[in-house]
């Protein structure tokens, strides 16, 4: 709750920011957090197109009620969620056309090994596919070189997160 409070502050004292703010598994199990957030959403609706919330993928694997409960009311109010650490659990992927995340973060293990190993490199293209039939944006983080910019401009991907200096679009 203190972490949101702040944040929503910052982004009224700041017109021109937007936050993206990770969520605990704790945190999104608590009934008292639910009914935080729906007050919140409902006092704040002005600077809602402003904030994101990323909850990790092994949350939805672990408590996926919770979090279909938690995503009720960001679509409600059109608040922007996704899902981070995406593809960790590549087995059970179902959860994507239930819960309808707008976008996803590809775990950062599959770009350690990328320019490596060709069966990665199939494997990232098949997680990464899977998000864009659920309609969902597909980021990939912890990109290193342009080497892996190169390789997963040849994927479905729609954004990375990384140390490429400057930033390349894909």
């Amino acid at each position: 709750k203190y972490v949101l409070d702040h944040a929503f502050g910052i982004l009224r004292a700041n017109s021109g920011m937007s936050l993206s703010i990770n969520l605990t598994i704790s945190s999104i199990s608590s009934e008292n957090f639910f009914s935080y957030v729906r007050t919140l959403f409902s006092n704040n609706d002005d600077i809602l197109n402003r904030i994101a919330f990323e909850i990790p993928e092994n949350a939805i694997i672990h408590h996926q009620d919770a979090v279909s409960k938690l995503s009720e009311p960001c679509r409600g109010f059109k608040v922007i969620w996704g899902i981070d650490q995406f593809g960790r659990h590549f087995q059970s992927l179902e959860y994507l056309t239930e819960l309808t995340p707008a976008y996803v973060k590809v775990d950062h293990g599959y770009m350690s090994i990328i320019t490596k190993d060709e069966n990665a490199q199939s494997v990232l293209a098949a997680v990464c596919r899977t998000a864009h039939n659920a309609g969902a944006v597909t980021v990939v983080t912890r990109v290193e070189n342009t080497e892996q910019i190169e390789l997963i401009n040849q994927l479905f991907v729609d954004g990375y997160q990384g140390l490429v200096q400057p930033a390349r679009e894909i």
